[in-house]
């Protein structure tokens, strides 16, 4: 219809014999209720009528950060809990600067986690303007386009890094230019890795498969957590061991 103008189209059986035709008014119902399905299955809106309409549900969309947040801060406690008694024994520095850099991470981890959102936000963006997926950019090159916004958000990150350590922690001034430098590349990794996530849910659409933004976005914040949490830690015993030698 799209391709000859045509405003309707004969429907016939295997001999010829006239069925009844479908109009222009029928196949754009059609796209509309499969355009309507597609948007509510990639913004996770369809989870939240019927009996699905939870609250834990309705908190997981609205909030998922301080979900993630949450669970990041969990997950310092238990380090804190199982390499405390290895420092007050042996008196090793580079675990307790490691989880100094952990403590300092969890207060700017929001930060982070929104970034990374608003690059899962992009992808489900794609998804739901229905672009053709044959014009879309390669993995490769969504990395490098997301390369260039990740350089630009870990500069912001590192800069809001130097100044919490500078201007809040007083007392570990030696700590601000390292810690600004593992901000900014966690800030990195996690937005490419965002990317990744992003193109994966594209390419499950392509090949019909159902898509949840409420589940790209929190395996992206979840996975930018883990990567910040990680590169902290290291990142706060490398510097020890560096700087001691």
């Amino acid at each position: 219809m799209s391709k000859y103008d045509l405003l309707a189209l004969p429907v016939v059986e295997e001999t010829g014999k006239l069925l009844g035709i479908v109009t222009v008014d029928d196949a754009l119902e059609v796209m509309e209720e499969e355009s309507a399905e597609d948007l509510e299955l990639a913004s996770g809106a369809v989870a939240e009528r019927g009996s699905l309409a939870t609250t834990g549900w309705w908190l997981l969309r609205r909030g998922a950060w301080v979900f993630v947040w949450a669970g990041a801060f969990l997950v310092c406690l238990a380090l804190r809990a199982t390499i405390e008694p290895m420092i007050l024994e042996e008196g090793v520095v580079a675990p307790a600067v490691g989880l100094q850099f952990c403590g300092f991470a969890l207060v700017l981890m929001p930060v982070v986690l929104r970034i990374v959102e608003d690059v899962s936000s992009r992808s489900l963006a794609e998804l739901i303007e229905g672009a053709d997926p044959e014009v879309r950019p390669s993995l490769w090159a969504r990395l490098w386009r997301e390369l260039a916004i990740g350089f630009l958000m870990a500069v912001v990150a590192g800069g809001l890094a130097y100044a919490l350590v500078y201007f809040v922690s007083t007392g570990f001034l030696l700590l601000t230019v390292p810690f600004t430098v593992v901000t900014a590349l966690a800030t990195l990794i996690a937005v490419l890795a965002g990317a990744v996530l992003g193109h994966i849910e594209l390419e499950r659409s392509a090949a019909g498969k159902r898509v949840s933004g409420t589940r790209l976005s929190v395996t992206a914040m979840a996975l930018a957590a883990a990567i910040y949490l990680a590169v902290a830690y290291a990142g706060g015993a490398l510097w020890v061991s560096v700087a001691g030698g």
